[in-house]
C-alpha cells in the first residue's frame, strides 16, 4: 500500500542494511521507551521510517512496518513483537496501555462472570494468548467484547478464544493447535519463524529477487500466507487420496493452489519428468486458478503444473488418441432429433414418462457402458427409485438401442460415453500418462464419471503417496444434483478427510443469512455421508445484509444506481462491486440503466477478468462461482428467478427429483451471497423470491 517511490526505497534499504547495518545513512536506532527492548527503526527517507524487531540471541531482524515518521513511531509504541513462551510462535499484538505507557498488569482478581475465569494463565498462554494480554482476557464477558479485541490479538489467540466461547473444551481447542517445542526459547527468533502460526504472518525471504517480486506484486496477489490449519494439509506427504471439505470462504481453493505449489517443489527437487494435474469444473475457474498459481509459483514450479477443466482435458485426450467421433455436451431435449426418434420406440403398455428414459440413460445405461440387452439385464440400477423387473427391462431396451444406433450413425457420443471410453483406454495399460498427482477443485460438481477418469490417471487406479487431493462442498453444488461417492470410484479417503473450520471471506452476518437458505436441506460429504456447515466460524463481523423490495424494475435499477454512487462518494473502487442475476436477460436490463447513468460495467464471461479495470462487474449466479468481491448486489431476486421458472416448471420423475432441483437453486443463491466480503445487498421487484421468506428488511 506504500507509494511506488517508497517501495523502491525500501528495497534499496534492505540491500544497504544487509551489507552494513551500521552505515550512518541508515540511521539505525533503538526505540528507547521504557517498555521497549527489541524495537528498532531505520530511515527510509526524510518522511518514512521502517520499524524492525530484533533478537539478542541471533543476528536476526524482522521488518514489521513502514510508515510516515510519526505514525511509524506511534505504531512501535503501541505494539509488541514477542515469542509466546508457551506456543513458541512469534506474535504481533497490541496490549491495552495505561497512562504511564505500561501494559495492564494482572494485579486484580479474575472476574468470575468472565467465561475465561476457569482457565489459568498458563492455559491461556497455551492457546496463543500473549502473556501481556492475559489480564485483559479475564475481563471479557461475552463475544461482543472479544470481537472488539480481535484486531489487537494474534489471530491464533482470537480463534482459540472464539472457539472456547462457542462451547469447545479447552483440551479440544488445544488439540487443534500445532504442538510447540518441548522447551521454548523466547529469544530464538530464528526457530520461532518456523512455527506454523508465525508462517501465517511472516515471510522468510531467501533472496533479493524474491523480495523484489513480492514488493512489486499487487496487494490482491499476496497469497503467500496460510493459516496453520491450512498449512497442515498442504505441507505433508499423504499416503493416499485426501478429501478437504469446507463452507464458502474457508479457503479450499487457496489450500489446493498452495498444495500444487508444494508438490511442484517436490518434483523440482528431484528433477522429475512427471506433472501435477490441477482440474476444476469450468473453464473460467481454471483460468482464475492458473492466474493465482502464477502469482505464487516460480516459472520452474509452474512447468510442473497443468491446469484445466475436466471436459476440456477429456476432449484433448481423446483427440490425442485419434478418436474421430464428436462429443455432444448438450442435454437430451425436444431439440434432439435422435433422442425423439428413440422415444418413438417406447412400449405403449408400460406407463413410463419421457423423463424416466432420460434419467435411465444418464444414471444406468451411459455410466455402465451398456451396449446390449443382456448387459442391461445384468446391471444393478443403483440409486434408481423406480423398480424395473427383467420383463420390463426387455420391453424398454429398444429405446436405448435405437438411440445408440442413431448416435453411431452420426458419429457422435454423449459426454458420459466419452468419459467411459477414456477410462477404458487408460486402463488398457497401453497409454502412459505421466501424472504424479491430481488436485481437484469444486469436487462436488465433477460427478462420478469424472472421478472414475481421474482415479484411472494415477498409477492405473492404485493408491500411492500424494496421488489425489480433493476439495469441495456439496452446499455449493450448482450444476448437477447427482451425488458423488468417492469410494464407488475407487477413491478411499478414510482417515484422510479434513474439514476447514474458519470462514475468512464472509462476515458472520452475511454467512448466517446465506446459511439460512439451506438450513432445512441435507447435503452429502462427497462419500455417502452427510455434511453440515452450521458450525463454521466466521472471523469477521459486519453489517447485516440489506434485503430490499421494489414495486417494479425501474425502481430497483434506480436504487442500484444510487447505491453505487454512494459507494463512489466513499472512494470505493467500482471493480470491487459485482451485480449478480439469475439469468443473462436480467443482467441486460440492469446494464441498460447503468449505461444511461455513465456507470462503466464489465460483464464476466468466458473471457477472463483482468482484475484491474475499474468497472462494476456484472455476472450470472453461475459465472460468479469461485470469485469474491467487497460488495455483492444480488438483483432481481424475484419469484420467477429464484427458483427459476424454467427449471421448476419442467417435468420431474418424482418429488425427490423436484426437491433436488429446488436445492440446486437454493445453492445457487447461497453461492452468489457468499461471494461478498464486506456487504451483501439483495434486491427484488414485483413478487419477491420465496427463498427470501426468512429475511426481514
Amino acid at each position: 500500500e506504500l507509494p511506488r517511490t517508497i517501495q523502491k526505497k525500501v528495497l534499496l534499504l534492505f540491500k544497504k542494511f544487509e551489507q552494513n547495518p551500521n552505515s550512518p545513512g541508515l540511521n539505525f536506532e533503538k526505540i528507547n521507551t521504557k517498555k521497549k527492548s527489541n524495537m528498532w527503526s531505520l530511515r527510509v527517507d526524510k518522511s518514512y521510517r521502517a520499524i524492525l524487531s530484533s533478537s539478542q540471541k541471533h543476528d536476526v531482524y524482522v521488518l514489521l512496518r513502514v510508515d510516515h515518521h510519526d505514525k511509524a513511531y506511534e505504531w512501535a509504541n503501541t505494539h509488541e513483537c514477542q515469542i509466546n513462551s508457551e506456543t513458541g510462535a512469534l506474535q504481533i499484538f497490541r496490549p491495552r496501555y495505561i497512562d504511564n505507557n505500561l501494559p495492564v498488569e494482572n494485579t486484580h482478581e479474575k472476574q468470575n462472570t468472565s467465561p475465561f475465569s476457569e482457565l489459568t494463565d498458563e492455559q491461556l498462554g497455551q492457546i496463543g494468548v500473549p502473556e501481556l494480554m492475559i489480564p485483559e482476557i479475564y475481563t471479557v464477558l461475552n463475544d461482543e467484547e472479544l470481537d472488539k479485541m480481535q484486531e489487537r490479538l494474534p489471530v491464533e489467540a482470537y480463534e482459540s478464544l472464539y472457539l472456547f466461547l462457542a462451547g469447545d473444551s479447552f483440551q479440544s481447542v488445544l488439540n487443534s493447535l500445532p504442538r510447540p517445542s518441548p522447551k521454548v526459547d523466547v529469544e530464538d527468533v530464528k526457530t520461532a519463524l518456523g512455527h506454523p502460526a508465525s508462517k501465517s504472518r511472516f515471510a522468510l525471504v531467501e533472496d533479493d529477487i524474491e523480495l523484489e517480486k513480492m514488493l512489486n506484486a499487487p496487494l490482491e496477489l499476496w497469497r503467500v500466507f496460510l493459516h496453520p490449519k491450512q498449512r497442515e494439509l498442504v505441507e505433508r506427504n499423504w499416503n493416499g487420496p485426501v478429501r478437504v471439505l469446507g463452507a464458502a470462504g474457508t479457503g479450499k481453493t487457496v489450500v489446493a493452489i498452495h498444495r500444487a505449489k508444494w508438490l511442484a517443489n517436490l518434483l523440482l527437487k528431484i528433477q522429475s519428468n512427471s506433472k501435477i494435474l490441477f482440474v476444476t469444473f469450468t473453464r473460467n475457474l481454471a483460468t482464475d486458478i492458473e492466474d493465482k498459481l502464477h502469482s505464487i509459483c516460480s516459472p520452474k514450479e509452474l512447468k510442473y503444473i497443468e491446469v484445466t477443466n475436466l471436459d476440456r482435458w477429456l476432449a484433448e485426450f481423446l483427440k490425442s488418441q485419434n478418436v474421430t467421433y464428436s462429443i455432444s455436451w448438450k442435454n437430451r431435449d425436444e431439440g434432439n432429433t435422435m433422442w425423439q426418434s428413440a422415444l418413438r420406440k417406447k412400449p405403449e403398455d408400460i406407463d413410463l414418462s419421457d423423463l424416466f428414459y432420460d434419467q435411465e440413460w444418464v444414471h444406468v445405461i451411459e455410466p455402465n457402458n451398456i451396449q446390449t440387452k443382456k448387459g442391461y439385464l445384468k446391471t444393478t440400477r443403483t440409486g434408481r427409485r423406480k423398480p424395473l423387473n427383467a420383463k420390463a427391462r426387455i420391453r424398454v431396451w429398444p429405446v436405448f438401442e435405437e438411440y445408440q444406433a442413431q448416435l453411431a450413425e452420426s458419429n457422435v457420443k454423449e459426454s458420459g460415453s466419452a468419459y467411459v471410453d477414456a477410462v477404458n483406454l487408460i486402463e488398457s495399460g497401453q497409454i502412459h500418462l505421466n501424472y504424479a498427482s491430481v488436485i481437484v477443485d469444486e469436487a462436488q460438481d465433477i460427478g462420478m464419471l469424472g472421478f472414475r477418469l481421474l482415479r484411472s490417471l494415477i498409477n492405473h487406479g492404485k493408491t500411492r503417496m500424494n496421488d489425489m487431493f480433493i476439495v469441495g462442498d456439496a452446499h455449493q453444488r450448482i450444476y448437477d444434483r447427482r451425488k458423488v461417492v468417492l469410494k464407488h470410484c475407487g477413491i478411499k479417503v478414510v482417515g484422510r478427510s479434513r474439514k476447514l473450520p474458519f470462514n475468512y471471506r464472509t462476515t458472520k452476518q452475511t454467512y448466517k443469512w446465506a446459511e439460512n437458505l439451506l438450513s432445512d436441506y441435507s447435503f452429502d460429504d462427497l462419500d455417502e455421508g452427510g455434511d453440515d456447515n452450521s458450525n463454521i466460524r466466521c472471523l469477521t463481523r459486519g453489517n447485516p445484509p440489506l434485503v430490499q423490495h421494489y414495486s417494479n424494475l425501474e425502481d430497483q435499477c434506480n436504487e442500484i444506481v444510487r447505491y453505487i454512487k454512494l459507494l463512489e462518494s466513499k472512494s470505493v473502487q467500482l471493480k470491487t462491486v459485482c451485480i449478480v442475476c439469475r439469468t443473462k436477460n436480467l443482467l441486460k436490463e440492469i446494464r441498460t440503466t447503468l449505461d444511461g447513468h455513465q456507470i462503466p460495467t464489465w460483464v464476466l464471461s468466458k473471457n477472463p477478468d483482468d482484475g484491474f479495470t475499474d468497472k462494476v462487474r456484472l455476472s450470472t449466479a453461475h459465472r460468479i462461482k469461485g470469485l469474491e468481491f467487497d460488495y455483492i448486489i444480488v438483483a432481481s431476486c424475484n419469484r420467477s428467478s429464484f427458483p427459476n421458472d424454467k427449471v421448476m416448471n419442467k417435468e420431474f420423475e418424482d418429488d425427490f427429483a423436484r426437491i433436488s432441483a429446488e436445492t440446486l437453486e437454493r445453492s445457487l443463491l447461497y453461492v452468489a451471497a457468499t461471494r461478498a466480503k464486506k456487504q451483501l445487498v439483495v434486491m427484488s421487484y414485483g413478487q419477491p423470491s420465496r427463498f427470501l421468506d426468512f429475511s426481514s428488511n
